[in-house]
């Protein structure tokens, strides 16, 4: 048994490595979650509460699995809650999860087995610190974490483990996007200092970081169908539950966004309006269409093609009289000029883009600027200059934020952050983004953090997340896979930041602007 904060103790069976968490309320009593797993673990756990004079007043069941389900006489007749989808999940499985506990556990009390009642809301109604449950389907339908603010403490059930895989429900309608959203909601919790997983050891806010940032790593692989080198897949069940994950993510997308389709078509669409409107000499619509194909082109890195786009839409929209579009080609070209490596004319067309930007509020354009700003930073090794450019793009109060175009430079942040001694500094906004990312499908933030996540991870892991995250980029994108690929990028898994060396390969890349 170990105190893992004050007044939270976690006891550690030594079947599947399954987790009991106790948390100590008023006058001995105490909330019990997930006792478990054998008959003999429960006698256990029985005699140390009573040993130090404790009687549970309340349990909580994370999820409707057999081994979350228990329960033992000696812990008395007390309200045991779930949430309530997990509860009517259990009463509809239940002579299968008799069957599953009689096989794998025998010997307990199946009069006491599964008898839950609904928790209507949010936090758990007893007589000792805030719990508060954070309820989604990821693993199981009505899974039930709890988070106890006070201390920081986020029990997790069957997720965040550092033994094992995601484990997807097959029976839901979205097995990928349900684990996405569940796992986003774990992560975008503040506060977090200590997760217990439901199997596995406890782990300190970096760890929980490190493992979330590995299970969407093994998420986005996993779905698009590239090889996973998860070090968690070290027996024989759990390589049979990936496989079991690769099946699935096969199958029609039932209502999901297909990651495998492909992702490049905006361009195309853009050059066929483009044509046409050419055609028509409208030249207005032409300059606003120009000024979204050059995006769309530096996304996918055709640099060079994107140039001309960009040149041609500043000329027609000023001679239009569009000041805003003009300022969007301007902020495209300081892009492509500091991808280039061209400091001087990136941060002049910089401004020129701002000077009309700025009066207006314009925050599509005032991103742009900033994006091209932390880039011409980040080319010229300026690591601490360039954290402090893009780190403004993702503070919600600067005028330079927008809620869209802010995340393009996420994997940049990382990178800088990284060189420039702010590792730690970035670790909740990669939470927040993490948890925006299961919300909203977007491809390009998905890459992003694809390429955030190892820059960010501890040594041991980053191997495992670079090749998850090459894995998860589509082909169409050319540039954030070099700048993904192993080859490109490893001087990042063995040199230490601080040489500056492990920036090396992706500056390269900015500066030649020439992947495809």
């Amino acid at each position: 048994m170990d105190e893992i904060a004050a007044g939270v103790y976690v006891a550690t069976a030594d079947r599947y490595t399954t987790t009991t968490t106790i948390v100590v309320g008023a006058d001995g009593g105490c909330l019990l979650i997930d006792p478990a797993v054998t008959v003999a673990d429960l006698a256990r756990l029985a005699g140390w509460l009573s040993e130090r004079g404790l009687r549970p007043v309340a349990g909580w069941s994370t999820h409707p699995h057999w081994d979350h389900l228990l329960w033992s006489a000696t812990f008395g007749d007390v309200p045991r809650y779930a949430t309530p989808r997990a509860v009517a999940t259990a009463a509809r499985e239940l002579p299968g999860l008799i069957s599953g506990v009689a096989e794998a556990g025998p010997g307990h009390d199946l009069t006491l087995f599964a008898r839950l009642e609904p928790l209507l809301g949010r936090e758990i109604d007893w007589a000792g610190p805030r719990a508060v449950v954070l309820a989604h389907d990821a693993h199981a339908p009505g899974h039930g974490a709890v988070f106890l603010p006070e201390v920081g403490v986020l029990v997790a059930g069957d997720m965040c483990s550092d033994i094992e895989i995601p484990l997807l429900d097959a029976e839901s309608p979205d097995p990928f996007g349900g684990y996405r959203r569940g796992l986003g909601l774990l992560a975008g919790t503040q506060g977090v200092r200590v997760i217990v997983p439901g199997h596995g050891h406890v782990g300190d806010h970096a760890e929980f970081r490190r493992r979330v940032a590995a299970d969407f790593g093994y998420l986005d692989a996993t779905e698009v169908g590239a090889d996973v080198t998860d070090p968690r897949l070290t027996e024989e069940w759990l390589r049979a539950e990936h496989a079991r994950h690769i099946d699935l993510a096969r199958l029609p997308p039932r209502g999901r966004p297909n990651p495998r389709a492909k992702g490049s078509r905006a361009p195309d669409f853009s050059t066929v309006s483009i044509d046409g409107l050419r055609e028509q000499g409208r030249l207005a619509l032409l300059a606003q269409v120009l000024v979204v194909r050059t995006w769309n082109r530096i996304h996918l890195g055709s640099f060079e093609a994107a140039v001309p786009d960009a040149e041609e839409a500043a000329r027609l929209a000023h001679e239009t009289a569009q000041p805003f579009w003009e300022s969007q080609a301007r902020a495209a070209e300081a892009t492509l000029a500091a991808l280039h490596g061209d400091e001087d004319r990136a941060q002049t067309l910089a401004r020129a883009a701002e000077s009309e930007s700025l009066p207006a509020g314009a925050s599509a354009v005032l991103a742009e600027v900033q994006l091209a700003r932390g880039l011409s930073a980040l080319g010229g090794e300026r690591f601490g200059e360039a954290y402090e450019h893009f780190r403004r793009l993702l503070d919600r109060a600067d005028p330079v934020y927008h809620y869209v175009k802010s995340t393009w430079s996420i994997g940049d942040l990382a990178e800088a952050a990284v060189h420039s001694g702010h590792r730690d500094d970035v670790a909740e906004t990669m939470s927040e983004l993490e948890a925006l990312s299961a919300r909203a499908p977007s491809p390009h933030l998905r890459v992003a953090l694809a390429y955030a996540r190892p820059l960010l991870a501890a040594g041991g892991a980053k191997e495992a997340l670079f090749l998850a995250g090459l894995g998860a980029i589509p082909p169409e994108w050319p540039f954030a896979r070099a700048r993904q690929d192993l080859p490109q990028a490893g001087d990042h898994l063995t040199k230490p930041a601080a040489s500056g060396a492990g920036a090396q390969p992706v500056r390269g890349l900015i500066r030649s602007g020439s992947v495809i």
